[in-house]
């Protein structure tokens, strides 16, 4: 059974709140990949060396929500990595690699009167 590109995707968010870089670039394009996160350097080492700078403790990644269209698989996460606590990623894949990932990253904002952030 081969595994699905929300599962690829899963297993890099995994890998990124573990601060585990293997597993983070496991099914990246090593020669292609673009990294559209303007805190983090281009290509797979600057994914690397961005992953090694996070704290040891105080340091996790829950993954809301997954879904796909096409090439892409957009998600959300809650968690705490540097200071930041809301995250939306959108990776594109092309072979069944993951060659391209956006990301955006904020403080949560309060629930409004339904109790949505």
């Amino acid at each position: 059974m081969s595994t699905s590109e929300i599962e690829k995707v899963l297993t890099v968010l995994r890998g990124i709140g573990a601060r585990d870089a293997y597993l983070a670039t496991k099914y990246m394009n090593q020669e292609k990949y673009v990294q559209h996160n303007p805190h983090a350097a281009e290509g797979v080492d600057g994914l690397k060396e961005y992953i090694s700078q996070f704290p040891r403790e105080n340091h996790h990644l829950k993954v809301v929500r997954a879904f796909q269209d096409g090439p892409f698989v957009f998600t959300q996460e809650e968690g705490l990595i540097l200071g930041q606590n809301v995250f939306f990623d959108i990776f594109r894949l092309k072979d069944g690699l993951i060659v391209e990932h956006w990301v955006f990253s904020a403080q949560g904002a309060p629930p409004n009167e339904s109790g949505h952030t």
